[in-house]
């Protein structure tokens, strides 16, 4: 039960909303119990850019806001073992600057710096945190972070739990208690050529939703054959996921020109963005399998080449 007195340290007046208690909790746990107490009146606050965002477009804030960026436990880098596993864990509210930075995302987890450069303005990004991009559940690091087998943590109900992240962005929603901790990323894997691919299709220069991104992460040996390939696209309000179905095609063959074409159809029968008053979802389609075959293809143009 949280004492409605407890942690207060400021009133903050609106004018797109009610007057708004800015909580302050000491623990992840008190922070899960005002979210769990006040619920849809409440939200999660960090750097706030997000907030600042949703207020610009109408949306007012909640009148209970619960204060993170102190917890200097959800910052930062370092490198952990999980179950035999080498991961990098990134604490939820690591800033993208940070990330842009950082040795062991510069020299692990280049699509995650580049796409991490893809999200708003640099003033925007020196406060941003990884933690509010993926919690927008739309925000452009997502796709890098599927093709690179993300993990995240979370705590929720009493307890912390770790899953893939395309498991939890299925289970959240943006009024959900969960409180997002870090982001943990599987040490890449070996193979003779490894190459990845991201690329946000417009809207460059704010928080809007890109009209589509597409990232792609594949290994290839000796003699061509793909050892592994993951591809993830979104765009719009859909969140993005992973496509199996398409990785299927490709995986275990020689990447060779008479797949791209089963690739191409695939992606577009399986990503069902979502509709919007500006880009019909056939568009997103089209647009997100041009991006994934062309980068295949160069990638059948290097091979011949003996790059």
């Amino acid at each position: 039960m949280v004492n409605a007195n407890a942690n207060i340290i400021g009133e903050q007046s609106d004018e797109l909303g009610p007057t708004s208690r800015i909580w302050q909790p000491e623990t992840i746990e008190e922070a899960w119990r005002i979210k769990k107490t006040y619920q849809e009146k409440a939200q999660y606050i960090a750097a706030g850019t997000l907030i600042q965002l949703q207020r610009e477009q109408g949306t007012p804030l909640k009148s209970n806001l619960i204060r993170l960026d102190h917890f200097g436990s959800l910052q930062g880098c370092k490198w952990i073992t999980e179950n035999n596993i080498v991961k990098l864990e990134i604490g939820a509210l690591t800033t993208l600057k940070h990330l842009q930075m950082n040795k062991d995302t510069l020299d692990y987890f280049g699509i995650l710096v580049e796409s991490a450069g893809e999200v708003a303005s640099p003033a925007l990004r020196n406060r941003a945190t990884i933690g509010g991009n993926v919690s927008y559940r739309v925000g452009d690091t997502i796709p890098a972070l599927l093709v690179l087998g993300a993990q995240v943590r979370w705590f929720d109900d009493g307890e912390v739990y770790v899953d893939d992240l395309a498991v939890y962005l299925d289970s959240q929603t943006a009024q959900d208690t969960a409180l997002l901790m870090a982001i943990l990323l599987p040490q890449p894997q070996e193979s003779t050529h490894t190459h990845t691919f991201y690329q946000k299709v417009g809207r460059r220069e704010s928080f809007i939703p890109s009209l589509v991104t597409a990232a792609l992460s594949v290994g290839l040996n000796l003699e061509g054959r793909v050892e592994y390939l993951y591809i993830a696209v979104g765009g719009g309000a859909t969140t993005p996921i992973r496509l199996p179905a398409v990785e299927e095609i490709v995986t275990l063959n020689t990447l060779a020109i008479e797949l791209l074409g089963p690739v191409h159809q695939k992606i577009q029968d399986v990503f069902q963005p979502v509709s919007d008053p500006f880009v019909s979802p056939e568009y997103r389609k089209i647009v997100a399998a041009n991006l994934i075959v062309s980068e295949l293809e160069k990638l059948i143009d290097l091979q011949r080449e003996g790059k």
